[in-house]
């Protein structure tokens, strides 16, 4: 159903469709479009006079190196969203407020390793390699805007833990929305 909409959208609009590295399914559209649809590893997107390179993340991302590791993550994280959902029925049913099981174990997980960081600043030298401004990325779902010796830092987070967005203004401004 989401794609039709998507597709609907697509006949007036340029929809580019970056890769995430949960798009397996998917991975024969790479490089490739589909009506007003491209699919992209990644993308340069230019306003007024800044470059942002837009990815998910992923491969930059030193786990991506351990294939199983990163499989085991996959679906332990895939687990905790499911029994996210169970348990927060639960919660609502006992007027408790909402509390994502997997985002915390994410973030416990990550800081242990350090990882964010290094992540950040990986995606802006990256970004600097390509002569970028800024980076929009999203892989650790962590919603932030800042900036890192020079380049401008942007994670979306995302619409399943931190109910986030990153929205480009009418005056050319980055927001985040939670």
């Amino acid at each position: 159903m989401e794609i039709l909409l998507i597709l609907d959208m697509s006949r007036n609009t340029e929809i580019i469709y970056i890769r995430g590295n949960h798009d397996n399914d998917v991975k024969d559209l790479y490089s490739s479009e589909l009506g007003n649809i491209k699919f992209m590893d990644e993308y340069i997107y230019d306003v007024e006079d800044k470059k942002y390179l837009v990815f998910h993340g992923d491969k930059i991302d030193i786990t991506t190196k351990y294939k199983l590791l990163t499989q085991i993550g996959s679906i332990g994280y895939d687990f905790a969203l499911r029994l996210n959902t169970w348990y927060n029925k639960y919660r609502e049913l006992t007027g408790k407020p909402y509390y994502s099981i997997s985002k915390v174990i994410k973030e416990n997980f990550k800081k242990a390793l350090s990882f964010i960081n290094d992540f950040e600043e990986n995606a802006c030298d990256y970004a600097k390699t390509l002569n970028c401004d800024g980076v929009i990325c999203g892989h650790i779902h962590i919603p932030t805007i800042k900036e890192i010796n020079g380049i401008k830092y942007y994670n979306s987070g995302d619409w399943v833990e931190n109910f986030s967005a990153l929205v480009l203004t009418k005056d050319n401004e980055w927001k985040l929305i939670q």
